[in-house]
C-alpha cells in the first residue's frame, strides 16, 4: 500500500483516539494517554537530545517539578535560567542543580515574582539584553492561596502567577 493512501486514516483515527482521551479527563492525563499518543500520533522520545547551546527559563524552579525540569535541562547541557520569589530559596534550587548536572553546567538564577507584572517585565528587559534568543520556556510557577488576594497590578493573584 501507498503510505500517502494510509496516513490520513492513521491521523483520523488518532483524532478520534484523541478526543475519547480527551473526553476521560483521566485517559488524557495519565500514563495511559501518553503511551496511548505516542503510538498513534507517532510521537519520537527526545528526551536524550542535547540542549547545549539553547538557553532555558524555567519559572517555579525552586522546588518540586520546577526544580526537576530546571535539573535535567541542565544535565542535557542547556543554560538555564531559573526565577523564583525568594533569593535564599533560588540560590539553594542552584546549587542542588550545580551538585546534581555538575559545576560545569550553565545556571543562573534571578529573583522575580511572576504575579508582579512590572517585575515580570523588568526582568524580560534585562533578560533579552543578555540572551536574545529563548529556546526553552517552562512556565511552572504556581501557589495556592486559602485566601483571596490581589497582586500588585490588582488581579487576583493565582491569575496573575499562573496566566497573565
Amino acid at each position: 500500500m501507498d503510505s500517502g493512501h494510509n496516513e490520513p486514516q492513521v491521523g483520523a483515527l488518532a483524532g478520534v483516539i484523541d478526543a475519547a482521551l480527551e473526553a476521560t479527563v483521566a485517559g488524557s492525563f495519565t500514563r495511559l494517554g501518553v503511551n496511548v499518543r505516542r503510538a498513534t500520533q507517532h510521537w519520537t522520545d527526545d528526551a536524550g537530545q542535547p540542549l547545549a547551546g539553547k538557553t532555558a527559563l524555567v519559572t517555579g524552579a525552586t522546588s518540586g517539578i520546577g526544580l526537576a525540569v530546571a535539573m535535567q535541562l541542565a544535565k542535557r547541557g542547556a543554560a538555564v535560567r531559573i526565577i523564583g520569589r525568594n533569593e535564599a530559596k533560588a540560590a539553594t534550587a542552584r546549587s542542588i542543580i550545580l551538585g546534581e548536572a555538575g559545576e560545569r553546567a550553565d545556571v543562573d538564577f534571578d529573583v522575580v515574582d511572576v504575579a508582579d507584572f512590572e517585575a515580570v517585565r523588568a526582568f524580560a528587559e534585562r533578560f533579552t539584553a543578555v540572551n536574545p534568543v529563548l529556546e526553552v520556556l517552562v512556565h511552572n510557577a504556581g501557589a495556592l492561596t486559602v485566601d483571596y488576594r490581589r497582586a500588585p497590578d490588582g488581579s487576583e493573584a493565582t491569575l496573575a502567577a499562573q496566566v497573565l
